[in-house]
Order: structure tokens, then sequence, then C-alpha cells
């Protein structure tokens, strides 16, 4: 089955057409609500396919639609997660001080 099929635009869609397209297929099939996964999957690879093409043939959209992967220009930090191992270290050191 070709990508456009899936997603049900024309060969020569522009990429915000597959962008809306893509919402769409995704609001019917996700499985969290009630889709099948593969189907999901294949639309997923349809999508990546389609806007890599329609965005190579210099379709732009006013919108930027979602995107798949690591980007590199977004860096993403986490904050430390205080759980037993801190809670133990603190208390070792706490009781490791003199007590004045």
């Amino acid at each position: 089955m070709q990508p456009h099929d899936v997603l049900g635009v024309s060969p020569a869609a522009t990429a915000g057409e597959v962008t809306d397209a893509f919402r769409r297929f995704a609001l019917r099939n996700h499985p969290d609500r009630g889709g099948d996964a593969d189907r999901f999957r294949a639309g997923t690879e349809a999508y990546r396919r389609l806007l890599a093409s329609a965005r190579a043939a210099g379709a732009t959209t006013a919108r930027a639609g979602p995107t798949f992967g690591p980007r590199p220009d977004v860096v993403f930090h986490r904050r430390p997660r205080s759980g037993l191992a801190a809670m133990f270290r603190r208390a070792r050191s706490t009781l490791a001080r003199p007590r004045s």
C-alpha cells in the first residue's frame, strides 16, 4: 500500500495537507484511543515519508507539524530525582557531623 493511500491524501499533497491528514488519522487509529498499533505504525511511517517528500518538493506549511526522533536544536535537561539513595546520603552526612 502506498503512503498516500494510508493517510488518504493525493500524491501531490502539500506538507500542510499531509500534517492535517495525519492528525485525523492519529485521532482515529492511535492505540491509546482503541486503534490498532500496527496500523498506527504504518500511518506514522507513511506520514514521515510523505512529509519528507513534500518538503523536498518545496512545499511549505504555515505551521510546523509533529516531529519524530531527536532534534539537534532542542536540549532537554533532567532535574535530579530525589530518591531513597539521596535521602540516605543526606542522613549519613548529617549524622557524621560533630554536634556542637
